[in-house]
């Protein structure tokens, strides 16, 4: 698991807090080439969890309902995404992963190394040859697979998730 680098002092990507101990949408950096937004959890959330970050600070399960478009109060499109790497109880504060190697992802159950696309489950990410149409996703690599018929948590290189949505494909 990775360590705080930043010159911030009492930063724990470890352990959820029920105190405020930064204000929300602190960036910190950390070993392993990661780095760290601290956000509240909307929802109770699990490690590996991929998560919407709110421009106000917090953090929710991700769902493909959020991929389409933006509106004027910042709550669904053009996100920040990222992953967090412990459980957190819903109200309480936390480290979420949007850099970095050697991270947790939640996935829906077997998956191998390579691209991956987002599942309709929230905060999770499946096959990218199991993908719906509009759901592809690039910054999320899979390094050590999963391989169990239901949800599991894989080892993935993390480089700022983000929908392809709207993007022109090759």
């Amino acid at each position: 698991m990775a360590t705080s680098v930043s010159s911030l002092i009492g930063v724990d990507f470890n352990n959820p807090s029920s105190t405020a101990l930064f204000g929300l949408g602190t960036e910190a950096l950390g070993t392993q080439g990661s780095e760290w937004t601290y956000c509240i959890a909307t929802g109770t959330l699990t490690t590996g969890q991929l998560v919407a970050i709110f421009p106000s600070g917090t953090a929710y399960a991700f769902t493909t309902a959020l991929l389409n478009g933006g509106d004027t109060s910042g709550t669904t499109g053009n996100l920040n995404l990222g992953a967090i790497q412990t459980n957190c109880p819903q109200g309480q504060y936390a480290w979420v992963a949007r850099k970095g190697y050697g991270l947790y992802v939640a996935t829906t159950g077997t998956i191998p190394p390579g691209q991956v696309g987002f599942s309709p489950s929230a905060g999770t990410v499946i096959t990218a040859a199991a993908v719906a149409v509009g759901q592809t996703c690039a910054g999320i690599f899979i390094t050590t697979s999963a391989s169990t018929a239901t949800a599991a948590t894989a080892l993935a290189t993390l480089q700022y998730p983000r929908p392809l949505v709207g993007i022109p494909q090759a």
